[in-house]
């Protein structure tokens, strides 16, 4: 069965970044309308055959792990992978904007925030790139050439790049 994604038509925030990890999986999915799925009457659900789950990283993090297989795996394996993927994620959710000065020492080390492989943990951070873009904030770039270059490599992904110009397509 195809997933039912309920969103609205704009590809940021939470909509947007369940959007990208099914286009970055190559998930098939079709877009509805808004139906009172979630108990908090927010956007987005997933509809996985009658599994209904809402929240957008818990959604992506499903998705993830069921499509582990499909093209970019953005979950990590083994131990200690999946323990700097937490703090990393965790990090994301509670303190970003603050610890961007750390970003840049850890990017300066490896590629991605938990490691030399993308993960959720990565795209969760486009959460945040209507309200840079629209403030015309260039913080990224501000806090140092680590920092710049990871940022740059998400927002300039083909997937994130299409689902900009189209909105929500699945």
């Amino acid at each position: 069965m195809v997933l039912k994604l309920y969103a609205g038509a704009s590809p940021f925030a939470g909509n947007g970044i369940v959007a990208l990890v099914l286009a970055e999986k190559q998930i098939p999915a079709k877009t509805r309308g808004f139906l009172e799925k979630h108990p908090f009457g927010q956007i987005p659900v997933v509809d996985d055959n009658g599994f209904i789950l809402y929240a957008s990283r818990a959604i992506c993090r499903y998705l993830a792990e069921k499509y582990a297989d499909h093209r970019t795996p953005l979950l990590p394996t083994g131990l200690q992978a999946k323990v700097f993927f937490e703090r990393a994620a965790s990090v994301e959710f509670a303190n970003t904007c603050p610890l961007l000065d750390v970003y840049e020492t850890i990017l300066a080390k490896q590629k991605f925030l938990s490691g030399n492989e993308l993960t959720l943990v990565d795209l969760f951070h486009l959460y945040y790139a209507r309200t840079f873009r629209d403030a015309n904030i260039d913080l990224m770039k501000s806090r140092g050439p680590n920092l710049a270059r990871w940022w740059k490599d998400l927002v300039e992904r083909p997937t994130w790049v299409q689902l900009e110009k189209k909105g929500i397509e699945v």
